[in-house]
């Protein structure tokens, strides 16, 4: 069984390479790799049109997949086609060009920034358009959004951006950001106030909007994947991540690891680039950081494992990974006291183990010396 499970996942991590390779597929499959079931997977982990690409290319593995796999890959590649051809060009437009008429720049972030800089846009799928402005902004900007035929909704527990539809727009909303997470949310020092600032000219389907530079860029993806209510689900997000860095003529690692330190990013942005390495993308080794404490390092094994799509939604070891992934005590203390009020003091056991480490670990700080207690990135 674990070799069929190892095979299966090879699949899946080929198709997010530049160019898959027919030698490994082909090994993928006589070593018993379940080709429905990482269609199924693919599809899951948002890389069914880079899986169907693969597919396409490969008379090795097209001859393995049955019918109603390749009909749900083909339906989904002739949505994404379509969104990348016609809706996506036409839904920027019509965002950026409302809020420019009011001096709003907006800063176009994720999916629809990224999308440019993969082999074909249609392989970088998004069920949304993700913007942010400024706080002092998000009145006008609505309105604004809303006079050109936007509706603003509201959602429950969501306080730091804006969710808006247009009929002309159907299954493609637009958040507009003006904070990333709620306080009770919050696992590291990112500020759309500080994003917003270092904005860049870039381009969006055919629109000049601002951008992130690569290494904000880098750093916030990273944090967006890794942070506790994702954690890395997706293997779209490495993608994203390898695109950025070999799509790049040049990145300063100096500035992506002093951000990644200043934001406390360091943990998802080193499990990011190890993922990107395996994808391909050249990552300098003495950037791929991970935390001194064992502890830690124990409970990140499986995210930086080649079986970690099929682990992502096993409860306890999710759950282990939300932990090992906060660089900042506090936001490891403020996520088990959300687990608690959200679930009850049932799951006390789970966090008894985390919660004595814890305090042991800052207790062995503080007696080797008062500036090691106050390291908090380790």
């Amino acid at each position: 069984m674990r070799a069929t499970e190892r095979s299966t996942v090879a699949i899946l991590w080929e198709a997010c390479r530049p160019d898959p390779d027919e030698g490994n597929l082909a090994a993928a499959l006589n070593e018993g790799a379940d080709v429905e079931l990482a269609t199924r997977l693919a599809r899951i982990s948002r890389i069914g049109p880079m899986f169907w690409r693969m597919v396409s290319a490969s008379p090795v593995l097209g001859g393995a997949l049955n019918d109603e796999c390749r009909n749900e890959l083909t339906k989904e590649i002739n949505v994404r086609r379509g969104q990348a051809a016609f809706l996506l060009p036409q839904a920027v437009q019509m965002i950026v060009q409302p809020l420019e008429r009011v001096g709003i720049e907006p800063l176009i972030v994720k999916g629809a920034a990224l999308a440019g800089r993969y082999p074909s846009p249609e392989l970088r799928p998004m069920d949304d358009i993700d913007a942010i402005i400024p706080r002092d902004q998000r009145q006008a900007a609505v309105r604004s959004l809303e006079a050109a035929g936007w509706a603003a909704h509201t959602r429950k527990g969501v306080s730091y951006d804006t969710m808006l539809l247009h009929p002309d727009l159907p299954d493609l909303p637009l958040e507009l950001h003006h904070g990333i997470h709620s306080w009770r949310e919050r696992s590291n020092r990112i500020k759309t106030t500080d994003l917003w600032q270092r904005r860049v000219p870039v381009e969006s389907f055919g629109t000049p909007v601002a951008g992130l530079p690569l290494e904000e860029e880098l750093v916030y993806v990273a944090a967006h994947a890794g942070k506790p209510y994702h954690v890395f689900e997706r293997m779209l997000w490495f993608v994203d991540v390898a695109v950025i860095v070999s799509s790049a003529k040049r990145i300063d690692w100096d500035r992506v690891m002093a951000y990644a330190r200043d934001t406390a990013c360091q943990t998802v942005v080193a499990v990011a680039l190890h993922h990107a390495q395996r994808l391909g993308a050249d990552v300098p080794a003495d950037v791929v950081r991970f935390p001194s404490n064992r502890f830690r390092r124990t409970a990140l094994a499986p995210v930086l494992d080649v079986e970690w799509p099929l682990r992502t939604y096993d409860p306890l070891v999710r759950r282990r990974v939300q932990y090992a992934l906060l660089d900042s005590q506090l936001s490891r203390m403020s996520l088990m006291a959300r687990e608690l009020t959200y679930h009850g003091l049932g799951t006390l056991p789970v966090h008894a183990g985390l919660l004595a480490r814890t305090l042991l670990h800052r207790l062995w700080l503080w007696r080797r010396s008062p500036e090691s207690s106050r390291d908090e990135s380790r």
